[in-house]
């Protein structure tokens, strides 16, 4: 990886605050705002790295206060599953190019987008092979973008959990999808001393921003800040689909 330059770092930098402001407030979005925020100025296999390492980190500093509510027998349906087909995705990865996966990266997330805004809903708290079916796609998806969250996101968000159980689950699952991944990436070659470098640059700002975006939940919860949330992920993807159309 060649190691960005300072006005690309001050892109890395906003990203990864906004996004971990997102994460700290809702439990989930992280990679859906980082990975196409960095990919508009590094390389998007790189932004998959760097985000799966910082997305591990802000997880463990969430669960320090929602281990307790987190629905952890789902947790650990969800990575089962996505354990299963992480590997094909990261397979995939090197087989896209980096113009095709900024595209896929905005699609991808400009999907997600639309079905969490369209308010998706499920009778019941998705059981042991719904869950498990979840995890894979999550597994693929992560494994080939870095963003493996829309299916489980889909999926706790339609549920009849309240949102203290949902936020806290997703965090949780977010923090094994992402370590896994780092895991992963590094057998590959896809995590060296360069990624690993600017995921420790953009620790500040990440950790900053986790816990002003706990605050927030803690202060509201925050249905107003959901539409503000949304568009910011849209508009974040569309400048990526553009930037690699562009290319």
């Amino acid at each position: 990886m060649i190691f960005p330059s300072f006005d690309a770092l001050a892109v890395c930098a906003l990203a990864i605050a906004l996004s971990g402001m997102v994460r700290g407030f809702s439990g989930f979005g992280f990679a859906l705002i980082a990975v196409p925020g960095m990919a508009l100025v590094i390389d998007p296999r790189a932004s998959v790295s760097v985000a799966m390492a910082l997305q591990t980190f802000a997880g463990v500093v969430m669960l320090r206060r929602g281990w307790r509510e987190a629905d952890w027998p789902l947790v650990g349906v969800l990575s089962a599953g996505s354990l299963a087909t992480l590997w094909l995705g990261l397979l995939l990865l090197d087989r896209i190019d980096p113009a095709s996966l900024r595209v896929l990266i905005g699609a991808t997330v400009l999907v997600a987008a639309a079905a969490i805004g369209m308010g998706v809903k499920l009778a019941r708290p998705p059981g042991p092979w719904i869950g498990l079916g979840v995890g894979a796609a999550s597994g693929l998806l992560n494994g080939m973008t870095g963003m493996g969250g829309p299916p489980a996101i889909v999926a706790l968000l339609g549920s009849p959990f309240p949102p203290e159980r949902t936020r806290a689950t997703l965090g949780a699952f977010f923090t094994v999808l992402g370590g896994t991944t780092v895991a992963g990436a590094s057998m590959f070659g896809r995590f060296g001393g360069g990624e690993a470098g600017l995921a420790l640059i953009l620790l500040p700002p990440l950790i900053t921003a986790t816990i002003l975006g706990e605050e927030l939940f803690r202060r509201g919860g925050g249905r107003r800040y959901r539409p503000l949330c949304l568009g910011v992920v849209c508009l974040i993807a569309l400048a990526a689909i553009v930037d690699g159309v562009s290319h």
